[in-house]
């Protein structure tokens, strides 16, 4: 689990696993992006947005809205499968929605995560605008 802003990690499914240590770390929401995992937290507010290969600007939109509420609230955890793609790639989309540019939210976020890797056909899309 990494860091990206003081509210907002992102992490892998393993990260996600023990919500004990989760909440030790102050998180108080989860987003899970992937479509082949599921968990239950008891004491977390959770939420499942998967998005695939194909674009959908409409899940990535309520996936920015998610974290929008839940950094109000509290602290979120963002994970995918490895931490790689999607994780890192939905919030360079937060960060751009909340004024960042995305090329300076990716410096930003490769900064803290280095093995961020979004890809390039969702770069062009958040790029293009959302709705």
């Amino acid at each position: 689990m990494e860091w990206i802003t003081e509210k907002i990690a992102v992490g892998d499914q393993i990260d996600a696993s023990d919500e004990k240590h989760l909440i030790s770390k102050g998180i108080t929401h989860i987003l899970n992006v992937i479509d082949n995992v599921d968990k239950e937290f008891k004491h977390l507010k959770y939420v499942k947005i998967p998005w695939y290969d194909k674009k959908s600007s409409d899940m990535l939109d309520e996936a920015i809205n998610y974290i929008y509420e839940a950094v109000k609230e509290g602290k979120v955890l963002v994970f995918c499968g490895v931490c790689v793609d999607r994780s890192p790639t939905t919030v360079l989309a937060y960060l751009d929605r909340i004024g960042f540019g995305v090329l300076e939210a990716w410096q930003f976020i490769k900064n803290k995560h280095r093995e961020a890797s979004p890809h390039p056909e969702w770069i062009k899309m958040i790029r293009s605008g959302l709705p």
